[in-house]
């Protein structure tokens, strides 16, 4: 059998193939702006934070009321780099200081990651926008943050129960503002006040501070917070630290409400 001839689309086909195609390309349109909208999620330009709030909240204390070793402040910073880069976009950060008596409520660092562009979907999205606004925006600012928080400074009290209390009344760092509530404390945890104090034999005894501190002792709303301690060990004074002393702070944050999930130990 003869090969049969193919047969000529008349123009009138042609034409309508080529408005199927016209639709198709609308179409394919359409469904990138819709996928950009709804990946685009509407954020603050100040904090990078999502408008109807951070999805975790990862609040870090460094207590600096007393010097860290050159190794010490070495090892924290890359920690908390560390920490930093394993935040997903939309989750925030919030750094605070510990010195002396000076309870400040403003953290030297509290925004969202914006994400490093690395996860971006380049048909949609710019990458290359997205990881400048990370470098400048959110990594930068941090790490000035973070070299001025290992400058350790002398002090005459260590108020870290204080500090603890200012950081988890704050309206940022409440149940409702985000789903996942962390805390990072950088400290020896020997904590220092006229009420208590845990340079003595009594200072990881909890029954010896319920009657010294009485209603002087501060509470905190740790709530579902999950806290995790960098534990300085403190040449000279690692008669305080120990076992027992650490036992001491995961009965006092139990009774807060948190959970001691992980204590490091730096040296």
């Amino acid at each position: 059998m003869p090969p049969r001839k193919k047969k000529n689309l008349s123009k009138k086909d042609r034409q309508g193939l080529a408005i199927i195609a016209g639709i198709g390309v609308v179409l394919l349109a359409l469904i990138g702006v819709r996928l950009a909208v709804g990946g685009s999620q509407a954020y603050n330009p100040e904090t990078f934070c999502p408008v109807d709030g951070p999805t975790d909240h990862l609040a870090v204390l460094v207590d600096r009321s007393d010097s860290l070793s050159r190794t010490q402040a070495a090892v924290v910073r890359r920690r908390l780099e560390a920490a930093s880069a394993d935040l997903d976009a939309g989750e925030r950060l919030s750094l605070f200081v510990l010195s002396d008596d000076d309870y400040d409520l403003e953290p030297l660092f509290s925004k969202c990651s914006p994400g490093d562009g690395t996860e971006a979907n380049a048909l949609y999205q710019n990458p290359a926008l997205i990881r400048r606004r990370f470098e400048q925006g959110f990594r930068r600012p941090l790490d000035t943050a973070l070299e001025e928080a290992v400058e350790g400074r002398e002090a005459g009290t260590s108020p870290i129960m204080e500090m603890i209390q200012v950081i988890t009344t704050l309206p940022t760092f409440q149940p409702d503002q985000s789903s996942r509530r962390r805390l990072l404390i950088v400290s020896d945890m020997l904590h220092n006040m006229p009420y208590f104090s845990q340079y003595g034999p009594n200072g990881a005894d909890f029954e010896a501070f319920r009657r010294q501190a009485g209603r002087a002792a501060p509470s905190a709303l740790l709530n579902d917070v999950d806290v995790q301690l960098i534990y300085l060990v403190r040449p000279g004074f690692t008669q305080f630290q120990g076992r027992d002393h650490v036992a001491f702070w995961e009965q006092w944050i139990a009774e807060m409400g948190g959970r001691l999930t992980q204590v490091d130990r730096v040296r």
